[in-house]
């Protein structure tokens, strides 16, 4: 699900929640959550994301397919609810990843001040794309909510 992978310049207080269920947490399932550009397979080359590679998250910046990863990380298990979030400081300097459990207890935080990309032309898209590189279909993941706003005046 994801908007236009093009229609967004990120220039601070961009937010997008996401509560989801994790269905399939194999080794071939890769999920992104967040502001990025590619709706496939395709590694993002802009935006600011939460990435889930099999059972491990993490939080990911990108910017002209230079790329930065959070030091730590957070194991997710199998059938199990979530609730994500992912948001830009108000000049854009700073990305926040959030990982919350079904009661709203905080799991796990980190942020990335490097490779945010907020040039002309690196614009990005609000979307949560899961793919599976297996060969027998299955559900990778339940989507229960999400939402996307910009906390900033928007001049147009």
């Amino acid at each position: 699900f994801s908007t236009v992978g093009n229609g967004i310049l990120l220039a601070g207080g961009e937010t997008m929640e996401i509560i989801f269920l994790t269905r399939d947490v194999s080794t071939n399932t890769t999920t992104r959550m967040g502001f990025h550009d590619a709706n496939t397979i395709t590694t993002p080359v802009d935006g600011f994301w939460i990435n889930i590679n099999g059972t491990t998250l993490d939080g990911r910046t990108a910017n002209n397919s230079t790329s930065s990863t959070t030091g730590t990380n957070y194991t997710v298990a199998d059938e199990t609810y979530y609730r994500a979030k992912v948001y830009l400081n108000s000049d854009a300097t700073l990305a926040t990843f959030e990982l919350y459990n079904e009661a709203g207890t905080l799991l796990w935080s980190n942020t990335l001040s490097t490779n945010i990309p907020t040039a002309a032309n690196r614009e990005t898209g609000s979307a949560v794309i899961s793919t599976n590189a297996g060969t027998v279909a299955t559900t990778l993941l339940g989507l229960d909510y999400m939402s996307f706003y910009i906390d900033r005046d928007l001049t147009r």
